[in-house]
């Protein structure tokens, strides 16, 4: 039996596969289990309202290519809330939006409104490895006060919002958007694996002194 041998095997029976779920509600994001009691950008502290192509708040970077807009500019309709927004109501690009978690997150989300067209949510680890993707149905003029958003075991360091095909343009506006509270410092648990590890290299040990 050899130790390398011994050590894979508990380390595969120690790793924890990535899974995630889709968020998707009605109202406002911080009444999900997963975002209750996150932190939220509401946009409404930006100014001057304008165009960026970057901008930073709170644990969360906003970046695409064209600029997007903060506006506010059809605020409480299309499941707009509050005074500004983020949007591309100008020319109804960009069609691809990325946003950057500083501090990464097990759970996002945000309410989204005015698209004719369908749209979709990636989230990714810190290699850049897809973890999961969610489709968005058109939601044309619907108020009703729709957010969408991934949640997972793992955290995401960063997400995309990007129209599905880049044949078309279309209207998007996002507001409230919300990331899960940090999880609290608490001792690190013993893995399940560990004994098993143990009691492997104890037999790895006794087979080597009987060798002898």
């Amino acid at each position: 039996m050899n130790l390398r041998i011994v050590l894979a095997v508990a380390s595969l029976l120690s790793a924890v596969p990535a899974s995630a779920l889709p968020i998707v509600g009605i109202g406002d994001p911080l009444d999900h289990l997963a975002l209750n009691g996150g932190s939220q950008i509401t946009f409404d502290d930006v100014d001057p309202r304008g165009d960026y192509g970057d901008l930073t708040l709170g644990d969360v970077r906003f970046t695409s290519d064209p600029d997007f807009s903060i506006t506010n500019m059809l605020n409480g309709a299309f499941n707009m809330r509050g005074i500004n927004h983020l949007s591309n109501l100008d020319d109804h690009r960009p069609g691809k939006f990325r946003f950057d978690f500083l501090t990464g997150t097990k759970a996002f989300g945000f309410n989204m409104g005015g698209t004719d067209q369908i749209w979709f949510i990636e989230g990714f680890d810190a290699a850049g490895a897809m973890i999961d993707s969610h489709v968005i149905s058109p939601l044309r003029d619907s108020n009703a006060g729709e957010y969408f958003g991934l949640m997972s075991n793992v955290e995401f360091h960063f997400a995309t919002l990007t129209l599905l095909t880049d044949q078309t343009t279309d209207y998007v506006m996002v507001d409230n958007f919300t990331i899960a509270a940090a999880p609290s410092v608490s001792p690190v648990p013993i893995p399940a694996s560990l004994p098993l590890l143990a009691a492997a290299v104890g037999v790895f040990g006794l087979v080597k002194r009987k060798r002898r």
